[in-house]
């Protein structure tokens, strides 16, 4: 993650998005007339992996992160009561978003959201944020910090039959140090 986003602007910006193709580059900076800006440096790879692309992203996407989201998709099938296989012949062929995301310190990280409150609008998301702990959850009315754990994944439900619900959330940023995360959104052919 860190030779990406250490490389320089012009060099990012030729993964910029043309015409579907599977990896974008964005900067996003929003809120010019609000309160709360948005400021964060985004990579995202789309799962139908196109050739040309590394072995190593191929592997790790298509394999590990798409396996891992699977066997936990029959896992939530089975506390649900259906099939354990229900969710994952849905999901089996997916088109899943792998997501790189950079947050620079900000000297008023209170004036900056990295990104604002929010529900993950897909079947999963898993989380590994790295070092900083500046992810929240809305739970109770108030706003919870989820500590960070290197080795540790954080699974966000998105869509069931009401049973399980989403979590509100958000990232917000800090004085010192960058924060670093990668996101697996795991959501069906359309």
């Amino acid at each position: 993650m860190d030779m990406f986003f250490d490389i320089t602007l012009s060099e990012k910006n030729k993964t910029q998005r043309k015409n579907r193709e599977h990896c974008v580059y964005a900067i996003i900076f929003t809120g010019r007339f609000s309160l709360k800006r948005l400021w964060k440096e985004t990579f995202s790879l789309q799962n139908s992996i196109q050739k040309g692309s590394s072995h190593i992203v191929e592997e790790y996407l298509q394999r590990t992160m798409s396996t891992l989201s699977l066997t936990i998709m029959e896992l939530l099938g089975m506390s649900l009561g259906v099939q354990k296989s229900h969710f994952k012949s849905f999901l089996e062929d997916n088109e899943s978003i792998m997501r790189l995301q950079y947050f620079l310190p900000r000297q008023n990280p209170e004036l900056t959201l990295g990104t604002r409150p929010q529900y993950d609008p897909t079947s999963l998301t898993l989380l590994h944020h790295v070092l900083v702990c500046k992810l929240q959850v809305f739970e109770d009315n108030k706003w919870y910090s989820i500590r960070p754990n290197f080795n540790d994944f954080v699974f966000k439900i998105g869509l069931s039959n009401g049973r399980y619900t989403s979590c509100s959330h958000r990232t917000m940023f800090n004085n010192k140090t960058p924060r670093k995360s990668l996101a697996l959104f795991l959501r069906p052919v359309r």
